[in-house]
């Protein structure tokens, strides 16, 4: 432990400040289940002109303890 930085186990032997750390990159443990897979996702919205496009060809494993977030030019 290096002075000034606390290093203390979660109840599953996981350190905290790599909990946060994994967190804050949205990214889980590679042996982590996938929890949600998703493959080739298309979502398309009728206008007045005709099919808009909002999402082509999406593919994504989101594993437990993974934040994702899928957003748009418009945020």
């Amino acid at each position: 432990m290096t002075e000034g930085h606390s290093h203390t186990q979660s109840r599953n032997g996981h350190s905290e400040e790599r909990i946060a750390r994994d967190a804050m990159r949205g990214t889980a443990e590679s042996s982590a289940p996938t929890i949600l897979s998703v493959e080739d996702l298309w979502v398309e919205y009728k206008t007045q002109s005709g099919w808009m496009a909002a999402v082509r060809g999406v593919s994504l494993d989101i594993r437990r303890g993974e934040a994702v977030a899928l957003i748009g030019e418009s945020g």
